[in-house]
């Protein structure tokens, strides 16, 4: 049976044409989503690691309808906060670009579509605390909110200036220093090349972010 947990979206900037953004689906500890759910640290490893092995990844859909996919998710992975995504719209599609307005209104909310693992759960004191998902087959975007300290931070467009391009960088956890730094190193080469659109700069950032989340955790 495929449960349902859907947190609440709130953008941290207005975004252009692009459509690509990222936020956390899951986050985890107390206090417990409108349903009753706490999400354990860690509960995602499993339905992560079934899709890396599989070569496959969440569906992104409109409310759980299977028929409206309106884009793609591009990473998912657990941090110390929780299930942060990064997804993009198919703004070819007439749904996608309605879910794209309704990102930039703070209209939406994300909804997890997962099935419990074995003893996937415990009840204490009337909540349920989930610690394992043993699959994760999509997250969808819908209305209703339940958990209401999960975010999208960014929806990210294509920089067109060396001021957006600075603030891409510090929005992805650079410091003030190191944006600059990057800026004054790369823009004018970027910006020149026209058969470099930014989207390699973008999932660049998100490799260097995982790559130093995965050596925090082995410390």
């Amino acid at each position: 049976m495929t449960e349902l947990s859907s947190p609440f979206l709130q953008l941290k900037r207005t975004p252009d044409a692009e459509g690509i953004f990222a936020g956390y689906a899951s986050v985890f500890g107390p206090p417990a989503d409108s349903v009753g759910d706490i999400v354990c640290r860690g509960a995602f490893a499993d339905a992560i690691r079934e899709h890396t092995s599989a070569k496959t990844r969440p569906a992104m859909l409109w409310s759980h309808n299977s028929a409206e996919p309106v884009g793609v998710w591009t990473s998912f992975v657990e941090d110390q906060h929780g299930l942060l995504v990064t997804g993009k719209l198919t703004l070819g599609t007439a749904r996608a670009r309605e879910a794209h307005a309704l990102l930039q209104d703070g209209a939406v909310s994300l909804s997890i579509g997962f099935t419990l693992g074995p003893f996937g759960a415990r009840e204490r004191a009337g909540i349920r605390e989930i610690t394992k998902i043993a699959r994760l087959p999509e997250i969808s975007l819908v209305a209703m909110p339940a958990n209401t300290r999960a975010r999208v931070t960014s929806v990210k467009s294509k920089p067109t200036n060396v001021r957006e391009f600075e603030h891409l960088l510090r929005d992805a956890g650079f410091s003030s220093r190191e944006a600059k730094a990057a800026t004054a190193a790369g823009w004018r080469g970027i910006a020149r090349d026209e058969r470099s659109p930014l989207d390699l700069v973008l999932d660049k950032i998100e490799q260097l972010q995982r790559s130093i989340e995965e050596l925090q955790n082995v410390r």
